[in-house]
C-alpha cells in the first residue's frame, strides 16, 4: 500500500470542483430562496402588522363616529323633546286664551240676556202693576 501522490491530487481537485459545482449548482440557490423567503415572512408579518394597525385605527374612528351620532342623537332627542314642551305650552297657552274668550262671551251674552230679561219684566211689570192694582181695588179705579 503506498500512497499515490496524484490520486490525492486528483481526488482533492475532485473535491474541489464538486464543491465549487454543488456551491453554484445547489448552495447558492438555496441560499437565494431562503432569503426570499425570508423576505417574503418579512413582509408578510410587516403587512400583518399595518393590518392591525389599521384595523385598530379604523375601530377607533368607528367608535368615535358612533360616540358623535350618540350625542348627536341624544341632542336631537332633547331638542324634539324641548320642542315638544313648548308646543305643548303654545297649545294650553291658546286654549286658555280661547277658553277665556269663550268664558268672557258668555258672562257677556249672560249679561245681555239677564238686561233683555230685566227689560221685559219692566215691560209687563207696568201692565201687571195695572191689573194687580185693578184687582186690588176691585175695580173701582
Amino acid at each position: 500500500m503506498s500512497i499515490n501522490i496524484s490520486v490525492i491530487i486528483w481526488t482533492v481537485v475532485n473535491f474541489c470542483i464538486l464543491l465549487v459545482a454543488l456551491n453554484f449548482v445547489l448552495y447558492k440557490p438555496l441560499l437565494k430562496f431562503i432569503h426570499e423567503r425570508d423576505e417574503r415572512n418579512e413582509k408578510g408579518i410587516d403587512a400583518g402588522k399595518n393590518a392591525d394597525i389599521l384595523l385598530e385605527k379604523a375601530k377607533n374612528e368607528n367608535r368615535e363616529a358612533l360616540e358623535n351620532l350618540r350625542r348627536e342623537e341624544q341632542k336631537n332627542t332633547e331638542d324634539a323633546l324641548h320642542e315638544a314642551r313648548a308646543n305643548k305650552r303654545a297649545a294650553l297657552a291658546q286654549m286658555n286664551e280661547r277658553l277665556d274668550k269663550e268664558y268672557r262671551e258668555g258672562l257677556e251674552k249672560l249679561a245681555k240676556d239677564e238686561e233683555a230679561a230685566e227689560a221685559q219684566l219692566d215691560a209687563k211689570l207696568d201692565v201687571l202693576s195695572k191689573i194687580i192694582a185693578d184687582k186690588v181695588s176691585g175695580g173701582f179705579i
